[in-house]
């Protein structure tokens, strides 16, 4: 499992950098710059706050999918079984 203290954040070398991808941290910035180096068809999503239940970002995560329709995207909101991964969808 994953530590949030440990994780580093996404760092694109900032707005002056050669190899800069991302002008700001939103994450359709982050997404878009990531679609500019290469056609990624999917994209892995780890909500740590979902994973250490103190909240959930479902609103980013929508935003995202409707921003990107043709993009598929692995959530990672650490769900731990089947029943739990059922109530989240329904």
């Amino acid at each position: 499992m994953g530590s949030r203290p440990s994780a580093s954040p996404v760092s694109s070398g900032g707005a002056t950098a050669r190899h800069c991808w991302s002008p700001t941290s939103d994450p359709a910035d982050v997404v878009q710059g990531l679609l500019a180096v290469f056609p990624f068809g999917t994209l892995y999503v780890a909500d740590l706050d979902a994973i250490e239940a103190t909240g959930e970002n479902d609103a980013v995560l929508a935003r995202l999918k409707a921003a990107f329709p043709r993009l598929a995207f692995w959530v990672d909101n650490g769900l731990a079984d089947a029943g739990g991964a059922r109530a989240r969808l329904d």
